[in-house]
């Protein structure tokens, strides 16, 4: 679980710096880029409040 959480953070960096790359060269890559960006912050915080709440019950 710990490195499907590292990995998420680490794509949610990827994205970031990928929006900064593309977003002078065309909008709707920047679009499919933030939707997918969307998605993996909501799955991030899904994983967070999990392993915190793993890490309660403990």
């Amino acid at each position: 679980m710990r490195k499907i959480y590292r990995a998420t953070q680490v794509l949610l960096v990827i994205l970031f710096f990928a929006i900064i790359t593309v977003s002078s060269y065309s909008t709707t890559a920047v679009n499919v880029i933030g939707a997918i960006g969307i998605a993996v912050s909501l799955f991030y915080i899904f994983l967070d409040r999990k392993l915190k709440r793993d890490n309660v019950r403990k």
